[in-house]
């Protein structure tokens, strides 16, 4: 294993021909900031104990005691799945139905992670899907008769670590959702486009041509550029009368939107470490009045969260230092 540049927090695993980042020192440098991310949280479960919460806290390659660089980068002294649940997990309300959850669900990297990129696969993330399914009485997704829709896909971890050594394949279901329409919102003033629109990203395009459709000119594969990303809303025309889910996620959740959706009437979608948003937490439930609250992110989320939607969690903008953390999406 060998960093892809001097100074890279990428490493090539050559035996494996994929990409690990550097895991994590443990430390309370971000303290104020996950004290408020938990402050946050607990706050709206306390005042509305009417709401489903569910909370999902992802433990990616960086945070797993499975990753081929914890031993080499401080083992015990990383944050890991342990660390997670006693720091976090455990100081969240019960009714939050929190949960850490580890990507690599076994030491096989290939079958859960992308080789070349750190999101999960889409076959990876319904399994998470489908817990969440059994809590909040969605209809199940099968991974079955997947298509190939990216027959060379980089990732990030190409870009960060200038390597296209490898490539990997993107898989995903044949199915276009054609009930679900897309308003782009900000969550402060409303609605930007008042004509519904499709998926945004070439997902949609990918499926309907049976093509591939990823751009093939840069070192960088987008995740949010095959499955789209903003902060928004989608309508389920064939629920009019359904339940309203509001959704707290990152890019881990991008490719989730659209089966997450499909069980409700209205899914208003925000990544406030992603898009940056004004408005506090408890303005946006007593807003949107979800039945449903569902927050699925990257474990350290809280960060980037803090740094582009600091109101989000209540923090002066003034006061809130970034720790060097980088989180890429």
């Amino acid at each position: 294993m060998y960093p892809t540049f001097f100074g890279s927090d990428v490493n090539e695993v050559l035996d494996g021909k994929y990409f690990a980042q550097n895991s994590y020192e443990a430390s309370d440098n971000d303290l104020t900031i996950r004290e408020a991310w938990i402050s946050t949280l607990n706050k709206a479960a306390e005042n509305h104990p009417e709401i489903n919460f569910s909370v999902t806290a992802l433990a990616d390659s960086r945070y797993s005691t499975m990753s081929a660089t914890y031993e080499l980068s401080g083992g015990e002294g990383n944050v890991t799945e342990e660390w997670l649940q006693t720091e976090l997990i455990d100081k969240l309300d019960g009714s939050l139905n929190a949960v850490v959850e580890t990507m690599n669900l076994s030491e096989d990297q290939d079958e859960w992670v992308y080789s070349t990129d750190h999101h999960w696969r889409t076959s990876r993330a319904l399994v998470t899907y489908n817990r969440l399914a059994d809590e909040l009485d969605w209809e199940h997704v099968e991974w079955k008769d997947p298509i190939k829709v990216v027959n060379r896909w980089y990732g990030d971890q190409a870009r960060i670590g200038k390597d296209c050594r490898w490539a990997d394949t993107m898989w995903d279901l044949p199915i276009t959702f054609d009930n679900l329409e897309y308003y782009k919102y900000n969550f402060g003033t409303g609605l930007i486009n008042e004509e519904p629109s499709k998926e945004s990203g070439v997902r949609a395009k990918t499926l309907a041509s049976k093509k591939q459709k990823m751009p093939q000119t840069t070192i960088y594969d987008g995740y949010n550029a095959y499955f789209g990303t903003y902060n928004g809303l989608i309508v389920n025309t064939e629920k009019a009368e359904g339940k309203t889910c509001l959704l707290i996620g990152d890019s881990y959740t991008y490719c989730l939107r659209r089966f997450i959706a499909n069980n409700y009437a209205k899914t208003y979608v925000i990544a406030p470490g992603n898009a940056g948003i004004d408005k506090d937490f408890e303005t946006l439930i007593e807003e949107y009045q979800p039945d449903d609250i569902i927050v699925m992110t990257q474990a350290l989320k809280y960060h980037v969260i803090a740094e582009k939607s600091p109101n989000f969690l209540g923090l002066d903008p003034s006061e809130v230092q970034s720790d060097g953390t980088e989180l890429d999406d």
